[in-house]
Order: C-alpha cells, then sequence, then structure tokens
C-alpha cells in the first residue's frame, strides 16, 4: 500500500508526535515529583523499596528517551543537514524508551502505592 502524504500531512504528524513528546515528557516529570512526595510524606516505612527504584530509572529513561525522539524529529529539517533515515532511527530508538520508560515507571508506582497502601 503506498501513501500519499503530502508536506502539510508530513508536518502535521510531526506537529503531533512533538505534542506527544511534550505531554509524556510533562508526565514523566510530574511522576518524579509526585514519588519523592509519596516517600517523604505518606510511608514511613514503605515496602518493597525496588519498585521505587524501577520507577524511577523508568521515569528517568522516559525523559531520556524524549530528548533522542526529538533529536530524531529534528533531523530532517535542511538547516540541520541531517537526514531522514537518523531521524527515523532516532525517532524509534527514542520514541521506544519514552514510551516503554513511561509505562514501567507508571505500573511501578501504583503497584508500590496499592501495595503500601495496604499496609499502613
Amino acid at each position: 500500500m503506498q501513501h500519499n502524504l503530502t508536506n502539510a500531512d508530513v508536518m502535521e504528524q510531526m506537529k503531533l508526535m512533538a505534542d506527544y513528546l511534550k505531554h509524556v515528557a510533562t508526565l514523566s516529570t510530574g511522576s518524579l515529583i509526585l514519588l519523592t512526595i509519596f516517600l517523604e510524606k505518606l510511608f514511613s516505612k514503605p515496602r518493597w523499596r525496588i519498585l521505587v527504584t524501577i520507577a524511577l530509572c523508568g521515569f528517568t529513561l522516559s525523559l531520556v528517551g524524549s530528548v533522542v525522539a526529538f533529536q530524531g524529529l529534528l533531523q530532517p529539517l535542511s538547516i540541520l543537514e541531517g537526514s531522514v533515515a537518523t531521524g527515523n532511527t532516532l525517532w524509534r530508538i527514542g520514541g521506544f524508551g519514552t514510551s516503554s520508560g513511561f509505562l514501567l515507571g507508571v505500573v511501578c508506582l501504583a503497584v508500590f502505592g496499592i501495595r503500601n497502601w495496604q499496609w499502613q
């Protein structure tokens, strides 16, 4: 199947991808802050602390992945003299890191919260 995308279509897709990355980066940053508040205010003796470490790593991976994916979006711009192939590679790697890191962080944070809430 062949896609006939115009320049306007490609630009609209790039804007949507950039918005996605911005939203996930914002949520990851907020989650890192929420995680520190969880530890400081809610749970005096948290259980399953390894989940906190995994969540921190996941949200950090998500933020780093966002930066890499943004670089992938910028590569095809002629002013940077980058290439579409490099941009696609960076976008795929960064997009995977952004999504997987965020999901990992959210799941670990939720399990940590549920586990510790039950014991309070």
